[in-house]
Order: C-alpha cells, then structure tokens, then sequence
C-alpha cells in the first residue's frame, strides 16, 4: 500500500499535516475554547446580543451636539468576557452619553460617557472581574470635507482587575481620509 507523498515542486503548497504527517492544531482556538469554559463557570454565555437606541440633536445656534443612547445588553466587557453571569443573567438598560461642542467650525471638544453593567460580579474571585465604566474627552479637527483627524485620552477603568489591577487608561488618535 502507498503512502499519500506530496510532490517536490508542490512542497511550498503543501499543507502542513502534509508534510509533518501531523494534525493541524489552532493554539488560539483552544486558548479561547478554554476560557469560554472558565467563563460557563462563572455563569457566562458565550454568545449574545445587544439591543440599542439613540437620539442625536444638534443645538445649531450653541454649536453643541448631544447624543444620549440606552443599550439593553448582558455582554461583560463588550462580549470580551461573554454574556451575563451568576450574579446578574438578565439583560439590563445602560445609558451611553456624548457632548460634543464646536468651537470654530473645523473644530469640536467633547466627552463621552458609558456605563458598564458589571455583571460577573461578584464571583468566586470577589472583586476580580469587577468592570467599571468607559469615558474620554476628545478634540477633533475636520479641516475641510475629506480629512479629519481626531485625538482623545480614554479611561476603560480596570478590565479585569484580579490579573491586571491598574486602569486601562491611553491616548488615542485616528487620521480619516475620504475621497
């Protein structure tokens, strides 16, 4: 009986189990897998949904631009952490609030403010998967319609705080170039 021998001039296209006579193993997938299996522990769904609604109104004659939205939502830390938990399992409303001022008309500051439902806590860690909530200032600069550029300095609070205790806190800065 003959063994399945890729040939030489194939070798660059050869898949690996191929090649090895080994199965193919996903490291990234079996981390993921094992931590969706700590999080059903703790109570935690690995699939959800999120329902929103939003209201924006611009007060033209102040420059101020106001958005004010409720997301009804059991995700832990955006779904990072999966969907509800022991201590909390139902969905719950969270509002979202953006102000935003324009001070010339290329240029707008602003703050924006999220609260997080915190649902895993408290756990068999305490405190540990605490999650706190989401704000940054910003100041934004559209000098004509196809480029804008924006800066901010973010305050994600402590992301799972019994591995890493300190804020998850930094600047941001995006460039957008349409045509």
């Amino acid at each position: 009986m003959r063994k399945a021998v890729a040939a030489f001039h194939h070798l660059h296209h050869t898949a690996l189990h191929q090649i090895r006579r080994r199965q193919v193993f996903n490291a990234f997938a079996a981390q993921l897998n094992r931590a969706l299996r700590d999080l059903a522990a703790l109570g935690a769904k690995e699939n959800g949904v999120d329902l929103y609604a939003s209201a924006t109104k611009l007060f033209l004659a102040q420059g101020v631009l106001a958005n004010v939205t409720l997301r009804y939502s059991k995700a832990n830390q955006n779904g990072l952490l999966g969907f509800g938990g022991t201590a909390h399992g139902n969905a719950s409303l969270q509002p979202e609030v953006s102000l935003a001022w324009l001070v010339r008309r290329t240029v707008a500051v602003g703050a924006e403010y999220r609260v997080k439902p915190d649902k895993l806590n408290p756990s068999a860690l305490g405190a540990g998967l605490r999650e706190d909530d989401w704000k940054d200032v910003f100041i934004a600069w559209a000098p004509n319609k196809t480029v804008s550029i924006t800066a901010a300095y973010v305050d994600l609070g402590r992301i799972v705080p019994a591995v890493q205790a300190r804020r998850q806190t930094g600047g941001y800065l995006s460039l957008q170039l349409t045509y």
